[in-house]
């Protein structure tokens, strides 16, 4: 893939507390591709650390550290120094920490191209936080050492994308028919009933269960919920002015109560505590 093909790069850079941060966005080939949600450039300069909790999504998180290594907890555990790593898919939410100097690209993945690109089940990785050294070997270690050498958010985006690109064309791809359904579920917003989508691709509830715990990373009832969930993550974060009520039904929930009980499960709070604490690390 020709480096350009990662297109013009804006650079945003906001005030935040006692600092800054930055956010460095370009047009993606992976993401046109599919293959990835986000590649994005950050970086942060505050006085105090910061933290902040990472909710449950639909991506495969790729995090090449080139600052101080953030630290990632799950759920309520004790945060753990994390320098780069992948994040698998999860069904609960993490809290991840800096110092205040963090300086990374993200990659949002797929989270077939992440089975294609890790080269291996992401039930492996499910619900845990994986050191890049330990899971990508020497090819990680390069391509972290080489983005460190690179000046310039243009110039480390292409090389992200360039890198990605070639070691996604050399992978095993999903059985298509799982990745079928997996598009089918995602395109439904998380409501195609799961018997449906088995009887789609000719298997049993079960073996598709099985094929999409083992592959994927979690069973397709629960990524299912997620899918919801991250719609209804987005709504907020696009700036909905609706309700609970009303994002509750835009999101493809039931009712109030069935989101509430989602966003408990996914956050650990109760939506009116989510929301007021709710950020990312690249709001502006």
């Amino acid at each position: 893939m020709d480096p350009r093909a990662a297109g013009p790069v804006a650079v945003r850079r906001w005030p935040a507390g006692a600092g800054w941060q930055e956010l460095a966005v370009g047009g993606s080939a992976l993401v046109a591709r599919g293959a990835a949600r986000r590649v994005v450039g950050y970086r942060e300069q505050h006085a105090a650390p910061q933290r902040w909790r990472e909710v449950p999504h639909t991506a495969v998180v790729l995090v090449l550290s080139l600052g101080e290594p953030f630290r990632v907890a799950r759920a309520d555990g004790p945060p753990r120094p994390a320098p780069g790593f992948v994040a698998g898919l999860h069904d609960r939410f993490a809290t991840v920490e800096s110092d205040g100097a963090a300086e990374c690209v993200q990659v949002d993945l797929a989270p077939t191209a992440a089975a294609r690109l890790l080269g291996l089940p992401l039930v492996e990785i499910a619900n845990r936080v994986v050191a890049v050294d330990e899971i990508l070997g020497a090819w990680g270690r390069e391509l972290t050492e080489r983005l460190a050498g690179t000046r310039g958010w243009p110039a480390r985006l292409a090389l992200v994308e360039t890198a990605l690109a070639h070691r996604l064309a050399s992978g095993t791809p999903v059985a298509a028919d799982l990745a079928a359904a997996l598009a089918r579920l995602e395109a439904s917003g998380g409501m195609a009933a799961i018997g449906a989508l088995a009887g789609e691709i000719g298997c049993s509830r079960k073996h598709l269960t099985t094929r999409f715990r083992t592959t994927i990373g979690l069973p397709p009832k629960t990524l299912a919920r997620v899918i919801r969930f991250d719609r209804l993550v987005r709504r907020i974060d696009g700036g909905s002015p609706a309700g609970w009520a009303d994002l509750a039904a835009e999101a493809g929930y039931y009712d109030q109560a069935h989101l509430a009980r989602d966003v408990r499960d996914f956050t650990g709070l109760a939506p009116g505590a989510w929301l007021a604490q709710h950020h990312l690390p690249y709001d502006g």
